[in-house]
């Protein structure tokens, strides 16, 4: 029987549950937590202490969010990058979750195709109080998140 190599098999259960440790040869990649709110699987810098770990992303399933982190682990130390806390909610659609203290995603980001050219459109999150605002248009998705990420939060 041939088996194929995936990250989720350098994932390790870590001693609080819904909690997961990466590390390749001894090296600690990073963790990956499980929140049941918003039913995803969020990636964090590898530290020791809890508070001290930085959310470098999430992603919908343990399977994409392995992919995600071991991605990171694999290009730099500490490479993130806006992009990395964008949530894909359906094919070819990102959402920027709120930050600390907002109730509203914080924008989104739409892949658009026409011909052979391929652009993504960022848009403020908006609120109840201030409607969403298209932010631009961009010819990557890592310009396209900086723009989400960089927009003033409004309300």
């Amino acid at each position: 029987m041939v088996q194929f190599w995936t990250p989720l098999r350098e994932l390790t259960p870590s001693l609080r549950p819904g909690e997961w440790l990466m590390a390749d040869k001894s090296r600690r990649i990073g963790f990956i937590q499980h929140d049941p709110q918003t039913r995803s699987y969020r990636c964090l810098t590898p530290e020791s202490s809890p508070g001290d770990r930085i959310r470098l992303g999430s992603a919908p399933t343990l399977p994409e969010a392995a992919q995600r982190l071991w991605e990171w682990g694999r290009r730099s130390p500490l490479g993130w990058r806006p992009s990395h806390d964008l949530v894909e909610v359906c094919s070819g659609i990102w959402v920027m979750p709120p930050r600390p203290g907002h109730d509203y995603p914080q924008g989104f980001i739409e892949e658009q195709t026409r011909g052979d050219e391929k652009r993504f459109e960022a848009s403020s999150g908006g609120t109840a109080h201030h409607p969403r605002e298209l932010i631009g248009h961009y010819p990557t998705f890592d310009t396209a998140a900086r723009a989400v990420w960089e927009f003033p939060i409004k309300g």
